[in-house]
């Protein structure tokens, strides 16, 4: 069988992620129905996220981080992230590492959702980081303040919905 670390049509990020992924269930002794059931995905789908052929959202990842007690790091590579770090700012910045990072909002007038999906970049100094910092102060009167602003740029806007347009791209 041929090693995924040598297949060049799989993402190396999606490999690396995968084989920790295998790597946390087997020493948590999950099967992969079992991590599928505890995180609500098919095996098939754990199976394919283990091989490298397919990515594990950041939410899935975070869910096999909880199921087997292994910090999100682990499945991310070694990359440095304050200790101080929320869970939340741990998250991002290892999703902005990979280099794939997804936003979802949703709007619950119209139970609309979307995705966007694209490259990031966080910066903590400039023109707009200060309009940034200013807009926050004044949102939270002086309760809260920004330590710097993301800036995404979006390749692609997913619009999932109930009905027959669910998956359309704006």
């Amino acid at each position: 069988m041929k090693d995924n670390l040598d297949d060049s049509r799989l993402d190396p990020a999606d490999v690396y992620t995968g084989h920790r992924v295998k790597e946390a269930r087997e020493k948590f002794r999950l099967t992969q129905e079992e991590l599928a059931n505890d995180v609500g995905v098919n095996p098939k789908h754990i199976s394919r996220i283990e091989t490298g052929h397919k990515r594990g959202s950041d939410m899935l990842i975070r869910k096999i981080s909880e199921v087997t007690d292994e910090p999100l790091s682990f499945f991310y590579g070694d990359a440095p992230v304050p200790e101080n770090a929320t869970d939340d700012e741990r998250l991002l910045l290892l999703t902005l590492r990979k280099g794939h990072p997804m936003i979802s909002a949703y709007d619950a007038k119209n139970l609309e959702g979307y995705q966007i999906k694209g490259t990031a970049e966080y910066v903590t100094e400039g023109k707009l980081v200060d309009t940034f910092k200013a807009m926050v102060e004044k949102m939270f009167n002086g309760a809260a303040s920004a330590k710097g602003a993301l800036i995404v740029t979006p390749e692609k806007v997913i619009v999932t919905t109930p009905g027959p347009d669910n998956k359309r791209e704006l």
